[in-house]
């Protein structure tokens, strides 16, 4: 009882710095308690990372086993590599069905194509997140390019790509396409010998831009193409020049729209210019807005074959407009919109179309009857 006492009376007496104590005990048993609950978290969190830092190589449907294996063998052979999963084309492809299965226009796309439109993947299980870098080191030799498909410019058309035209230069064929995504519209370029394997180059213009045509052959030295840049309420169309089709400049203003006529808002190119003997020959579109929507029309103009910038006379009235059912009716009413044509080697054109944004149509004509009509 005496020494209980004695300790009440000892703690009476120093209260405040009996009360200090206690609180600050008490706050590094909770500091000591929150810092071991935080590493835990933190290892848990760090662990968590680490179980999802995968890397997934989409490769191209024609590479062989040998290949793959070869390349696979080389990733599971460092220690930065926890494992590597293999994914066929058919187990892509069924993955991708039941991810869809409730999307009735890819169910409808897929059974069109009659046919796997995935290659194979590998799925790259890392040690921790710092190996990210000593992988992509492999993963980025030139002799595996060629398996590995090019999704660098994905970003870019991820909302879908359209107005897709063919220029024949030599021996390849070369596509400019638009590209949609949430940067705005963007020009870009592929190329193909055979239209089974695509070389991507990417984007060839800023946005926004469209209604791209590359010339067939250089002029003074240069590859050139026309399009339709949009600067606020400009609708232009541009020609510029480049010495390996992917860099471009010397920019100059080709066509602009005509004011009170047939394609007083906007135009664009509507195939790739052809050489004839009296200048390059090229379809392009006028567009007039009234009311509750526009109407797309059909144009000609002549190009000098020199100086391609230089034009040398233009249609006047449109050679097509949409006066058919099948082009006033349909998706969008009142089109007439080409990507490209064929000319023979008799002179005779077919121009291809769309009517409305819903069908292919056919016009013919012959080069001598349109060059007629450029004053």
């Amino acid at each position: 009882m005496t020494i209980l006492e004695s300790a009440l009376q000892n703690f009476s007496r120093n209260l405040w710095l009996s009360i200090t104590s206690i609180v600050v005990i008490f706050l590094m048993v909770l500091s000591l308690g929150s810092f071991l609950t935080l590493n835990i978290i933190a290892d848990k969190l760090i662990d968590s990372l680490n179980q999802k830092m995968d890397i997934e190589i989409y490769l191209n449907q024609n590479a062989s086993s040998d290949q793959i294996n070869f390349f696979r063998s080389e990733l599971e052979n460092m220690k930065e590599v926890k494992n590597i999963q293999y994914i066929s084309p058919e187990e892509t492809l069924k993955q991708f069905k039941e991810k869809y299965q409730d999307n009735p226009v890819i169910k409808k796309s897929l059974e069109e194509l009659e046919e796997n439109p995935f290659g194979p993947s590998l799925k790259i299980k890392l040690v921790k997140p710092g190996d990210f870098n000593k992988a992509l080191e492999v993963i980025n030799k030139t002799d595996y390019q060629p398996l590995i498909y090019n999704k660098d410019f994905y970003d870019y058309v991820n909302w879908g790509i359209e107005d897709a035209r063919i220029t024949q230069i030599e021996n390849k064929f070369y596509i400019t396409y638009t590209g949609y995504s949430k940067y705005q519209p963007i020009v870009m370029l592929a190329e193909t010998s055979n239209f089974a394997d695509f070389k991507i180059h990417g984007p060839i213009s800023e946005p926004s831009n469209k209604d791209c045509a590359l010339f067939p052959e250089k002029i003074d030295g240069y590859y050139w193409k026309v399009d339709r840049p949009s600067a606020e309420n400009r609708r232009d169309i541009w020609i510029s020049k480049s010495a390996d089709l992917v860099h471009w400049g010397g920019y100059k203003v080709l066509l602009e729209p005509e004011k009170g006529t047939w394609e007083t808002d906007k135009i664009g190119s509507s195939s790739n210019p052809v050489r004839t003997k009296k200048g390059w020959l090229m379809l392009y579109h006028g567009v007039r807005s009234f009311g509750t929507g526009s109407i797309y029309k059909l144009g000609v103009v002549l190009l000098d074959l020199e100086k391609p910038w230089i034009v040398k006379g233009k249609s006047k009235e449109p050679i097509l407009s949409p006066d058919k059912v099948y082009e006033r009716i349909g998706d969008v009413n009142n089109v007439i919109f080409s990507n490209g044509w064929i000319i023979e080697e008799n002179g005779d054109v077919k121009i291809y179309y769309s009517g409305g944004d819903t069908n292919v149509c056919l016009a013919e004509t012959n080069v001598e009857y349109l060059i007629s009509l450029c004053k």
